[in-house]
């Protein structure tokens, strides 16, 4: 196969293994790329009525196990897709949260015993501790968890069913962050050391970016491509 150039636009963690031109520094930065392991629920309620009477649509955890919980965005399109405006309508929770390991100096090997932890949840203790979670904002204001009475469950009348995703390799590390820039004082990142060209070889992803959103990517993938067509 013969091209005019290349964008990788994968893992950053894959591309020594995919391309042998890298340099030895290239490499080591590329083995950086450790992505965080994250969870993304979802509860669907059978109306949030007590979201309604206590005046609120999101929720923080700061000593919790997930870190948020929120209602769905009210975004309708077309003629047949429309939020729920009605507190007695069905609607969505999401929650969301990371793992890493504390403790751990090095952040790869803390996101590396997230991943393993996650892998070893079980779904009811998941289910339970969002369950909970609920319970402990919302029966002020008249919600039900349906938790076990006397080893006994019960159907809840506001939860109608819950969705665990667990992501195992999430986003990308941000490197630039203001808590990172001490391992990194000058520059360069290892984003930045995988991100040089090499020949007609670019890379284009949101590791390169660092920050795993889509501005980022556009971002890393507007640099490719320019770097590309300048050669040309």
């Amino acid at each position: 196969m013969r091209a005019g150039g290349v964008v990788m636009a994968c893992w950053n963690a894959m591309i020594p293994y995919i391309v042998p031109e890298l340099s030895d520094e290239q490499k080591a930065a590329g083995h950086e790329a450790v992505k965080y392991p994250i969870i993304y629920a979802n509860v669907a309620l059978r109306n949030w009525k007590a979201w309604a009477r206590l005046g609120i649509n999101s929720i923080r955890f700061p000593h919790g196990f997930w870190s948020s919980a929120s209602l769905d965005f009210p975004v309708s399109m077309g003629r047949h897709y429309r939020f729920s405006a009605d507190p007695d309508e069905p609607i969505v929770v999401h929650f969301g949260t990371g793992l890493t390991q504390e403790g751990l100096a090095n952040p790869q090997d803390a996101a590396r015993a997230g991943r393993a932890a996650l892998a070893r949840m079980p779904f009811e203790d998941l289910e339970h501790s969002m369950r909970t979670a609920l319970a402990d904002v919302l029966t002020p204001g008249g919600f039900d968890p349906a938790k076990d009475i006397a080893g006994h469950r019960r159907t809840s009348p506001d939860i109608a069913g819950i969705t665990v995703n667990r992501w195992a390799h999430g986003y990308a590390r941000y490197n630039i962050l203001p808590w990172d820039a001490d391992a990194w004082p000058q520059r360069p990142t290892p984003a930045d050391i995988i991100g040089t060209p090499v020949g007609r070889i670019t890379v284009s992803t949101t590791d390169q970016a660092d920050h795993g959103f889509v501005d980022g990517a556009i971002e890393s993938a507007y640099r490719a491509v320019s770097y590309l067509a300048a050669l040309r």
